[in-house]
C-alpha cells in the first residue's frame, strides 16, 4: 500500500474512533470564528413549524398556481383513464365507450357517512381511491352518464328495463 492511501485509512480510522472529538473541536472552532452580527439559530415550538408550514405552503401555492392546478388536472385525468381502462372502457349496460361519458356506478350505492371517508368519494378522490386499492370490481362498475343517472333517479336503467321485458316476452 503506497504512503498516500494508507494516510487516507489512517485518517478515515481515526475520524471513525474520534467523533465526540471532533465534533467538539469542530463547535469551538465555529465559535470563535463565527460573524459578530450572525444572528443565533432560532428554535420553533410546534405550533410555530406549523404555522411556517402553512404560511410556506400559501405563499407557493400563490406563485404556483397555474403550474400546480395544470398538475392536479393531468393527474385527474391521467387516474381517471386508467380506471376507465380497468374497469373494461365501455358502460356495462348499453358499451357506450366514449370516456366523456363514462363514470363509476357504486352497485349497492354510496355509504351515507361523511364525505370522503370509506366509500363516499367523489371525482378525482375516488379514481386514486380506486388505483390505490387496484380497481375493486365486487362494489364498483363502468356506467355511462344516462345509465348512471337513470339508476340513480328511477332505480333501474332503460336497457336493462328493456332487456328484463325482453326476457320476460321470450319465456
Amino acid at each position: 500500500m503506497c504512503t498516500k492511501e494508507y494516510y487516507k485509512l489512517y485518517a478515515r480510522r481515526w475520524r471513525a474512533r474520534n467523533k465526540e472529538h471532533l465534533k467538539e473541536y469542530r463547535r469551538k472552532l465555529y465559535l470563535k470564528n463565527r460573524p459578530p452580527d450572525r444572528p443565533r439559530l432560532i428554535v420553533y415550538t410546534p405550533e410555530q413549524r406549523l404555522e411556517n408550514s402553512k404560511r410556506w405552503k400559501r405563499e407557493h401555492y400563490r406563485k404556483n398556481k397555474e403550474r400546480l392546478c395544470q398538475q392536479a388536472r393531468d393527474r385527474h385525468k391521467r387516474n381517471r383513464a386508467i380506471v376507465i381502462e380497468a374497469y373494461g372502457g365501455k358502460c356495462t349496460c348499453c358499451g357506450e365507450s366514449t370516456p366523456e361519458f363514462l363514470a363509476i356506478d357504486h352497485i349497492n350505492g354510496r355509504d351515507k357517512g361523511p364525505r370522503g371517508q370509506g366509500d363516499n368519494k367523489l371525482g378525482f378522490q375516488m379514481y386514486a381511491w380506486l388505483i390505490r386499492n387496484k380497481f375493486p370490481k365486487h362494489n364498483y362498475r363502468l356506467h355511462c352518464s344516462n345509465c348512471n343517472n337513470a339508476r340513480a333517479w328511477f332505480g333501474i336503467c332503460p336497457h336493462e328495463r328493456d332487456r328484463n321485458q325482453n326476457a320476460i316476452a321470450a319465456d
